[in-house]
C-alpha cells in the first residue's frame, strides 16, 4: 500500500510538471504581442503629439501619439494590412502602411516632412524610393509626379503604396484627372480594387461622373423664399446658372456680390437666368440672407443642407459653387468663374442670333 502511494506521488508529480509546461507555453503563445509597432525619430519635432488615423475602413480609428525628444514608439491595433497617416499638428500628413506584427520605422526631418523615411515592409519602401527619386517643385514637376505615378501603378498593380499615388496623383490633385483615375483603378488586381479605400475612390468617380459636363440634370422641385414652386420647366428655354450657396458659409456670402453684378447685367436676357439653390437648414437665417444680401432673382431651399437631392446628384462639395444648364437640361459647364460667365452669356447670346436669323431666313 504504501509503494502504490509513492508510485502515485511520482506520477502525480510527473503529471503537474507537464501541466505546468504546458500551461507556460501556452501562456506565452497568449501574450505574443502581434500589435504593430510604431516608432521613429523626426529631427526638429520635440516635445509633441502626432495623430495616426486610418486612410479606409480598414483601421477605423485614431491613436494618439506622444513625441519625446523627437522620437515615438507605440503599439497600434491592426487586424490587416492597412494605410494610415501620420498627422502633425500643423495640418500637415504622411502616409505609411502597417500590419500586424510589423515594426515600422520613421525617420526624417521637420523640415523634410515630404521626404520622410519609412521601412517596415514593401509598401513603404516602394512609397519612400518613389518620393526619393521626385525633387522638383512647381506645376511641371506636379505633371511629372502625376505621370510616374502613372507608371508606377501600371507597374505595381497589386501594391497598396499604388492606391495611394492613385489617390495623391490623381484625386487629391489641384486639377484632378478622374477619367484616368477610373482606367488605372480597372488595371489593378483585384485584390486591391477590393479595398475599401480604391472602392470610395470608384464610387466617388462614379458620383463625379453623374454631374459632369455633357450629362442632363435630374428633375427637381424646390419651394422659392415666397413659397412658389419651382422646377427646371420654371426657367422654359433658358440656360441656368445653378449657383450653390448657403448662408451659413462665409465664403458663399462673400461671393454673392458676383452673382449680384451678373444679374443685374442678364436681368432682362431672356436666353439666360439665376438660380439660387441654398444648403440651409434653418429657413428663416436663409431668407433673412436672401434679403440682406439682395438676392432679387430666384432662390430656393429645402432645408436638407448637403442631402439636398440635387446638391447630391450634381455631387456639389463645396461652397460656393456654380453649375450652368442649357436650354435641353444638359451641364455645359461647372465652377465657373465671373469672367468665365460672361464669355458664356456671350456664346449663348450668338447662339441664339444665329437661331433668329435662320427662322427668319424660312
Amino acid at each position: 500500500m504504501l509503494v502504490s502511494l509513492k508510485r502515485t506521488k511520482k506520477y502525480l508529480s510527473r503529471a503537474s510538471a507537464a501541466v505546468l509546461a504546458l500551461a507556460m507555453v501556452l501562456t506565452a503563445c497568449g501574450t505574443k504581442d502581434t500589435r504593430t509597432r510604431l516608432r521613429g525619430e523626426i529631427e526638429g519635432l520635440g516635445n509633441d503629439t502626432l495623430l495616426v488615423y486610418g486612410a479606409d475602413r480598414l483601421y477605423d480609428r485614431v491613436d494618439t501619439v506622444p513625441v519625446t525628444a523627437d522620437q515615438f514608439d507605440v503599439r497600434l491595433e491592426t487586424d490587416t494590412l492597412m494605410m494610415a497617416y501620420l498627422l502633425f499638428k500643423d495640418g500637415t500628413r504622411y502616409p505609411f502602411f502597417a500590419d500586424r506584427g510589423e515594426e515600422i520605422v520613421v525617420e526624417g526631418k521637420m523640415d523634410a516632412r515630404n521626404r520622410l523615411k519609412v521601412s517596415g515592409n514593401v509598401p513603404n519602401e516602394e512609397l519612400t524610393q518613389f518620393f526619393a527619386e521626385y525633387n522638383g517643385t512647381g506645376k511641371e514637376s506636379m505633371e511629372s509626379m502625376r505621370r510616374r505615378a502613372e507608371q508606377f501603378i501600371t507597374d505595381h498593380p497589386a501594391s497598396v503604396a499604388s492606391m495611394y499615388l492613385l489617390k495623391l496623383c490623381y484625386i487629391d490633385h489641384p486639377l484632378p484627372s478622374y477619367a484616368q483615375a477610373k482606367k488605372l483603378i480597372d488595371e489593378m488586381a483585384g485584390e486591391l480594387q477590393d479595398r475599401p479605400l480604391v472602392n470610395d475612390i470608384h464610387t466617388l468617380i462614379q458620383d463625379i461622373e453623374r454631374g459632369d459636363v455633357g450629362k442632363s440634370i435630374p428633375y427637381f422641385q424646390m419651394q422659392s423664399a415666397e413659397g412658389e414652386r419651382i422646377t427646371r420647366a420654371s426657367f422654359h428655354d433658358k440656360y441656368i446658372l445653378l449657383h450653390f450657396w448657403a448662408s451659413w458659409d462665409t465664403l458663399s456670402r462673400q461671393g454673392n456680390a458676383l452673382y449680384r453684378r451678373i444679374y443685374r447685367q442678364q436681368e432682362k436676357n431672356e436666353s439666360f437666368a439665376l438660380l439660387g439653390i441654398s444648403l440651409d437648414m434653418d429657413r428663416q437665417a436663409w431668407q433673412k440672407a436672401v434679403k440682406s444680401d439682395t438676392l432679387s432673382w430666384t432662390q430656393v431651399c429645402d432645408e436638407g443642407v448637403w442631402e439636398t437631392s440635387l446638391v447630391k446628384d450634381l455631387f456639389i462639395q463645396q461652397l460656393p459653387m456654380n453649375v450652368l444648364v442649357n436650354n435641353y437640361g444638359r451641364i455645359v459647364a461647372r465652377n465657373l468663374s465671373e469672367a468665365e460667365i460672361n464669355a458664356k452669356i456671350l456664346e449663348i447670346k450668338a447662339e441664339k442670333e444665329k437661331k433668329d436669323k435662320e427662322r427668319r431666313r424660312k
